[in-house]
């Protein structure tokens, strides 16, 4: 594939290309299902935790910002109008309920955190599908011979090696997604110490 380096300077316009690419450059259908699964759905969840968070945030600073312009043309024009308090209370308390919902949601830190474990698990398949690191051709399996069968055990050891990462990412996003569902007892006022 050629790179249109106008309209996508120094990187993929989509990313999902990109890993797509790497992905079906994986041998074993097991390992490049379960790699597909996992960095889609990261990269879904981070664009839709994303698009919320930013939603939520450009909704309330739109909403906190219209409640002045709304009193300057409450006192401007010098009359008292029922509908534009209630309408002013009812913004305010629009913007508090999207800025709670933002909070309690952890919109931002979903975001994040799918975001960064995208970026762990493309960085792990592209040192596997470039056989680096961990993943370069170990001699172990090519000491005695260049037969075939020594290069398809050094495969598997490979495969098994980037098999039991993939394991160690998603357990580790696992316990992270724990941890934000946990309410943060540090803080508690009531611990008697």
């Amino acid at each position: 594939m050629i790179i249109d380096t106008k309209q996508t300077p120094c990187h993929y316009k989509d990313e999902k290309i990109f890993s797509a690419e790497l992905i079906a450059m994986i041998q074993n259908k097991a390992i490049r299902l379960r790699t597909e699964n996992l960095l889609m759905w990261y990269l879904y969840n981070a664009k839709v935790y994303k698009k919320r968070y930013f939603f939520v945030m450009i909704s309330s600073i739109i909403f906190n910002a219209s409640i002045p312009f709304i009193n300057v043309i409450q006192t401007s024009l010098g009359f008292d109008f029922g509908f534009l308090t209630i309408l002013i209370s009812f913004i305010a308390a629009l913007s508090s309920v999207f800025l709670s919902v933002a909070t309690l949601s952890h919109y931002k830190e979903n975001w994040e955190r799918y975001r960064g474990f995208s970026e762990i698990l493309k960085n792990e398949l592209f040192l596997y599908t470039a056989k680096r690191e961990k993943y370069a051709k170990n001699d172990k399996y090519s000491d005695e011979s260049n037969d075939e069968s020594n290069d398809e055990s050094n495969d598997e050891h490979i495969d098994g090696l980037f098999a039991e990462q993939l394991s160690k990412i998603a357990l580790e996003e696992t316990e992270k997604w724990g941890s934000l569902k946990k309410p943060d007892t540090t803080n508690d006022s009531t611990k008697r110490t």
